[in-house]
C-alpha cells in the first residue's frame, strides 16, 4: 500500500494494525466458527423447509426454493471464510517502495509499528489492484 505523506502513512499503519488485531481476535475464537456453521446450517434448514413445503399436501403456502439459492449460500460461505483467512503481509510504503516505519514522524507518534502486518489474501489483492489503478490514472 502506497502513501504520499507521513501523515497518510501513519493512518494507514493504524488501520493495518487495527485490521490485523480484529482479524486475529475474530479468527482465534472457536465460537466464530460455530457461529458461521450455525448461520449456514439455519439457512440450509430454511431452504429445506421451503423445498419440502412444495411436496407436503397440507402446507399453508408453498414457497419456491431454487437450487441457485444453495449455490449462492455456499459461495457466500467461502467468500466470508476467505476474508478472514490470513495469508498475506503488507505495509505502508512511499512511491519509491520504501517503508514508512522508519520515518521520524511515525516513530514519534507512539504507534507500536511493525515492518509488516498480516492481512487477508483478498484484502491484499484488492489493495494491490487499487494501487495499480491509481498509478494508471
Amino acid at each position: 500500500m502506497y502513501a504520499n505523506t507521513a501523515y497518510e502513512a501513519l493512518y494507514q499503519l493504524i488501520g493495518l494494525q487495527f485490521q490485523e488485531t480484529v482479524t486475529e481476535w475474530i479468527t482465534s475464537q472457536v465460537m466464530f466458527r460455530a457461529l458461521i456453521l450455525l448461520l449456514f446450517g439455519s439457512s440450509f434448514f430454511i431452504f429445506l423447509v421451503h423445498f419440502a413445503s412444495r411436496y407436503i399436501p397440507f402446507a399453508v403456502a408453498a414457497k419456491r426454493a431454487p437450487l441457485s439459492r444453495v449455490i449462492l449460500l455456499v459461495f457466500c460461505l467461502f467468500i466470508g471464510i476467505s476474508l478472514l483467512k490470513v495469508d498475506g503481509q503488507t505495509t505502508s510504503m512511499n512511491m519509491r517502495s520504501h517503508s514508512w516505519t522508519q520515518n521520524p514522524y511515525i516513530t514519534r507518534s507512539g504507534l507500536n509499528h511493525k515492518d509488516h502486518y498480516r492481512v487477508s489474501y483478498i484484502f491484499k489483492i484488492l489493495s494491490i489492484s487499487a494501487v495499480d489503478i491509481a498509478i494508471f490514472f
